[in-house]
């Protein structure tokens, strides 16, 4: 992290799958799903922070001994594609008034030929970003950082909605995941 730069994993208040798996929360904060994996999944993600400023967001993508090939994904080789994030936030006492949050730009550690981290928010279902870079990067942890086109701020802090699209398709969906918020 960039010196003077706070990341923050905020307690979930909600997790859903749209294939109706249920997760498991680790005490770090990261979300583990380990049943059969699905052809292709949405992860809902709901959360609030007394951060009063946030201007990224971090997802690490985690190994985990329970995944095939200890992941971070969940098909047999461990190699996940994200094809959307998408973020809502409001104020935590206005949940129900939840507005989008652009996007910036991405970073990623490690993005594979064809699938770089900046397809994970080009608003295109046929796209992603995915890990296999080469042989030595599959089954270890990543990350990818999602600036916002403006800090999101709210006096009294804010709910956090994140929507994790995997439309690939072939089991390639997350296993072991994190979400944290970056502000001043």
């Amino acid at each position: 992290p960039v010196e003077g730069q706070l990341w923050e994993t905020s307690k979930l208040s909600r997790v859903e799958a749209a294939s109706g798996e249920s997760p498991k929360t680790l005490k770090e904060g990261s979300i583990l799903f380990a049943g059969r994996s699905p052809d292709k999944e949405v992860y809902t993600v709901e959360f609030e922070t007394d951060l009063t400023e946030v201007d990224g967001l971090r997802l690490d993508a985690l190994t985990d001994d329970s995944l095939p090939s200890k992941g971070p994904g969940r098909v047999a080789h461990g190699n996940f594609v994200l094809t959307e994030i998408k973020i809502q936030a409001s104020a935590k006492t206005s949940p129900g008034a939840a507005q989008p949050v652009k996007i910036a730009r991405g970073h990623a550690d490690v993005e594979q030929g064809g699938f770089p981290v900046l397809n994970a928010f080009d608003g295109d279902p046929s796209t992603g970003w995915a890990v296999d870079a080469d042989k030595k990067t599959l089954n270890a942890n990543h990350s990818a950082t999602f600036d916002f086109a403006a800090p999101v701020r709210f006096a009294q802090g804010a709910r956090f909605v994140v929507r994790l699209e995997q439309a690939y398709g072939g089991q390639h969906v997350l296993g072991r995941f994190r979400i944290s918020l970056r502000g001043p």
